[in-house]
């Protein structure tokens, strides 16, 4: 038998698979995270702050590259990590972004609260509607001491 054979074994330790409620209570409770999106078979990966709202993410992004690829393919990843009681884990959403009327945008932000990261004049805001979430906690690795 091999360490691949034996079900939730990864190389950092037994992998548990979060719940769908644990990955929303995670993506509510973190304040940033990363957008992954490519454009002419090229990836990029932007780092946004998001709110939750009604099984949903809300963020909101100026003219620039980031926007220019969502508007070309709006098939989208975000992901979030932390770590927690000598634990870490991970959620991954994977959906389809589209900019957000803002009325709807702005009731939204004003109920849950979009942080303040980078400042800008004008604001678009994007919406990504999941099509998948996936969490994963694992324990933390130990610390090896090397002389």
């Amino acid at each position: 038998m091999t360490p691949s054979d034996i079900e939730g074994w990864s190389p950092q330790g037994a992998v548990e698979e979060l719940s769908a409620a644990d990955c929303w209570s995670r993506l509510s409770e973190t304040p940033r995270g990363r957008l992954g999106v490519s454009a002419d078979d090229i990836p990029g990966i932007y780092p946004v702050d998001y709110v939750v709202s009604d099984g949903t993410i809300l963020f909101r992004t100026a003219e620039g590259e980031k926007l220019r690829r969502i508007r070309n393919n709006s098939r989208v990843v975000f992901e979030v990590d932390g770590d927690i009681e000598r634990s870490a884990w991970s959620v991954v959403v994977t959906g389809i972004a589209r900019e957000e009327d803002l009325d709807s945008a702005l009731s939204d932000v004003a109920s849950e609260g979009l942080p303040a990261w980078a400042p800008i004049d004008s604001y678009t805001f994007v919406r990504i509607v999941p099509t998948a979430v996936r969490g994963r906690r694992w324990a933390a690795p130990s610390v090896i001491e090397r002389d």
